[in-house]
């Protein structure tokens, strides 16, 4: 399937699905962590519907059950220890092993790994994650060091956002 194929959700939309998924795959009996990435299933197989209703978060394995392409299916392993990657170096940024400029700097060269590696094969790249502010709020909370209070502000604070977002793209 190619780009113009398909209709793309909005990180707000993502953030919000993966909120309400409660950070899990919405995969049928999964317990898989959306943590170290994701991909979005059009849950009515309908590429052109973005729907915040229509968006289902899954795990790549999840996700490769739906697919019926295998050069996707060939990369999903590929794009999995990418997003390890990913996460290990936000936590050793948390840690001060490494500088905020460097995680920056690892973060532009994963994310054009992956692009990389869609291109290549004539894939979309349709391998999605949390924002970085829900990383960060995941890592801190698997740390202890995120209070339960501060978890809900945050989400409140998500919800205010896409209400305004929502309010602004109605006015143009």
């Amino acid at each position: 399937m190619t780009q113009k194929d398909r209709a793309f959700f909005t990180q707000t939309q993502i953030d919000e699905v993966y909120i309400g998924q409660g950070g899990g795959c919405a995969g049928d009996g999964c317990t898989n962590s959306l943590a170290s990435g994701f991909q979005a299933h059009h849950k009515n197989k309908k590429h052109q519907d973005n729907r915040t209703e229509n968006l289902a978060l899954l795990c790549v394995p999840c996700h490769t059950k739906t697919l019926t392409d295998d050069p996707l299916k060939n990369h999903n392993k590929l794009v999995e220890t990418l997003m390890k990657y990913r996460e290990s170096a936000i936590v050793a940024t948390l840690k001060n092993e490494i500088k905020g400029t460097d995680l920056e700097r690892l973060l532009a060269g994963i994310e054009q790994q992956k692009s990389d590696s869609w291109k290549l094969n004539g894939l979309s790249n349709m391998f999605l994650y949390p924002s970085a502010e829900i990383t960060m709020k995941n890592v801190l909370v698997k740390n202890g060091q995120l209070e339960e209070v501060a978890i809900k502000s945050f989400v409140a604070g998500m919800r205010s956002v896409r209400a305004e977002i929502t309010m602004e793209l109605e006015k143009k």
